[in-house]
């Protein structure tokens, strides 16, 4: 017998090396020069690392580069037997492989497995892995499934659309741990006629075609899980139904996920819940579209799937689902705290009454279906009667305002009135030209902008008191001319004792230059009624350049001419006279009667004036006329205006 390794080795016969297959034991593979045959080799058996080279001669190069690649690569080995007449030249990675005439013209055949350094399986987007094993249809499916599940145990795995189209084997598992097991067990199984098993596995990212006889099938599949008493559709775990047993129908992927709902809106268009579970949904873009046509669907339940932000349920927006179950979703994890969890998922289904099986408070919404906008309106009047005593009180105060003497406005503030003005620039505007910014210098310095002037102190110092220190400040700013015709007027407040306007407009400022900006203003102002008449107690002003819009529209209307205005002592308007004690807080009032004025308007809650003459009538003793105040008001003859301060 000859040694080892040595010359007189007999390929075809005999098998020198120990069958260590099952053991991790490094072989490999030495290269020795020889006497007469300079590109001779002498094999040690097994698959290894290359120890050394040192043959010469013409085709020495040749040979060891065409043993290096084919131990570096592996391909499919065909398992019908042709091994020795397998070319593997033609590799796919463009390198020359290893050929007929290469390592003993009988290919990997017999050699035992190699041992390798598997790459990690990337995690597929759609949750599926396509499961391939080339000439795996010559072999029973009970026989490979159970091989694979043998090796990789104690996992194990359902094959879903197990399929043999041609020579190979396919099917797809919804687990990333078993498909990596699997993938490890490339060429590592043996076949009893003595080949290997190539297992390739990857990540499916394919779309599928829902056509007419698959959607038969659905059509069978989802009558029987249709529960026709409550309207009801059970699509949980959808891929593992038995009559889809034998084809791939994962409900994740779009093309299904809208033909089922299809079929659904078709045939079930009333239909009240459904069940969307286990079924690995990462994305609901196949809803979006028929969301106008599931007018019906209140309960839906879509956990144990693979949502990963909220924002994945915005194809949801506009059904009126009122109970949504979305557990062990990864977008549950990224919330700790439950409001601002139920506030997002309301966000896209805002008639949600439960989450998650808890009971969520009524939302607080409009009524989409029947709500509309009112049409827009140049003025807004709250009271009726209120219109007619703001166009007199304005029509007053800017015939004062707009003419040379602005002196007589003192009287219609009130001595302890309160009045901030603000500007700014609408960069936005046509008129926002250096000359325009340049004219507001005039409102600077007292300007009052809250967003630029963050000091307490300037704040303080910007907000005028007193009639005598408005009137200064009005007095200062430049003549103006408004346009009467650009005013929008709100009256938002109007009762007996309080009036509140906003108003808004155009002005421009009057000068010697005839082509003066126009200026876009606005004033919310509170009046109360003193004596007769009324007066300002509080006042904010806002000026800014006009938009193009109003700029165009400013002063287009002529107006008649109007008479000069005669200096008056206020604007007043007549009104119905309101009650005003001439006592309480009067210089020299007894500070006694004051102090029980005072008490008598805490313990009733009637105002000073109605305390005030509670007393008067009762003598000024006090439990005389508490007891009084109790007499009447359990009459109801009280008058509602003694409880309005």
């Amino acid at each position: 017998m000859p040694k080892r390794g040595g010359m007189g080795r007999n390929f075809n016969k005999t098998y020198f090396e120990h069958d260590n297959r099952g053991e991790e034991v490094r072989r490999t593979v030495s290269f020795k020069s020889t006497r007469g045959n300079p590109s001779g080799s002498s094999v040690g058996g097994g698959v290894g690392v290359v120890r050394a080279y040192t043959g010469v001669g013409r085709n020495s190069l040749k040979y060891h580069k065409s043993i290096r690649n084919h131990l570096q690569y592996d391909t499919d080995v065909d398992m019908g037997g042709s091994g020795r007449e397998k070319n593997f030249s033609n590799a796919p990675d463009g390198r020359r492989r290893m050929g007929k005439r290469g390592f003993g013209r009988r290919g990997r055949q017999s050699s035992p497995a190699p041992n390798r350094t598997f790459q990690p399986l990337p995690k597929s987007n759609t949750f599926w892995y396509r499961i391939l094993i080339p000439f795996g249809a010559k072999y029973e499916k009970k026989w490979i499934v159970d091989s694979l599940i043998a090796n990789i145990a104690p996992a194990t795995f359902t094959p879903y659309g197990y399929e043999a189209p041609g020579r190979d084997v396919i099917f797809y598992v919804d687990d990333h741990q078993v498909a990596t097991k699997l993938k490890n067990l490339y060429r590592r199984i043996s076949t009893d006629d003595g080949h290997k098993l190539n297992i390739l596995v990857k990540g499916f990212n394919h779309p599928i075609k829902v056509d007419d006889a698959l959607k038969e099938v659905l059509k069978v599949v989802m009558a029987r899980r249709f529960r026709p008493d409550v309207r009801s559709l059970d699509l949980s775990r959808f891929h593992a139904d038995p009559d889809l047993h034998e084809r791939f129908v994962p409900l994740n992927q779009e093309s299904v996920l809208s033909a089922v709902l299809s079929l659904v809106v078709e045939h079930c268009p009333t239909l009240h819940a459904i069940d969307l579970s286990h079924n690995s949904i990462y994305s609901l873009e196949g809803v979006k579209s028929l969301v106008s046509k599931l007018s019906h669907l209140r309960i839906l339940h879509l956990a144990n799937n693979q949502m990963e932000d909220v924002t994945k349920l915005d194809p949801l927006k506009g059904l009126a689902v009122e109970e949504l179950l979305i557990t062990s979703n990864p977008l549950c994890a990224r919330y700790t705290e439950q409001g601002a969890y139920v506030t997002d998922v309301r966000k896209r289904l805002r008639k949600l009454l439960k989450l998650d099986e808890v009971v969520l408070p009524p939302p607080i919404l409009f009524d989409e279906e029947t709500a509309q906008l009112p049409p827009s309106k140049g003025s807004y009047m709250c009271a009726e009667q209120g219109k007619d005593i703001a166009r007199q009180f304005l029509e007053q105060f800017y015939a004062i305002y707009d003419s040379p003497n602005r002196e007589p406005l003192r009287d219609a503030y009130h001595e302890s009135a309160m009045l901030s003005m603000s500007c700014h620039i609408n960069s936005q505007n046509r008129n926002s030209g250096p000359r325009d910014k340049a004219m507001l210098n005039a409102y600077q310095t007292n300007n009052r902008n809250l967003k630029r002037v963050t000091d307490s102190d300037r704040r303080l110092r910007y907000l005028m008191s007193g009639h005598a220190e408005i009137m200064k400040f009005l007095c200062s700013l430049p003549s103006s001319q408004h346009d009467p015709h650009s005013f929008a007027v709100d009256l938002l407040l109007y009762t007996p004792q309080l009036i509140q306007l906003c108003l808004c407009g155009v002005f421009r400022e009057t000068g010697a230059s005839s082509n003066m900006p126009v200026r876009a203003f606005s004033r919310s102002i509170v009046i109360v009624p003193q004596g007769q008449g009324f007066c300002i107690v509080n006042e904010t002003i806002n000026i800014t350049n006009a938009t193009s819009a109003q700029a165009d529209a400013a002063f287009k209307t002529s107006l008649a001419p109007v008479a000069p205005v005669p200096a008056v002592p206020a604007p007043v308007v007549p009104l119905m006279p309101v009650p005003v004690s001439p006592s309480v807080g009067a210089p020299g009032q007894d500070l006694a009667k004051l102090q029980m004025v005072e008490h008598v308007s805490n313990v009733s809650g009637m105002n000073l004036f109605y305390s005030e003459e509670c007393l008067k009538q009762n003598s000024w003793n006090v439990e005389h006329a508490l007891h009084a105040f109790q007499l009447l008001q359990k009459q109801g003859t009280i008058p509602n205006e003694a409880f309005v301060r």
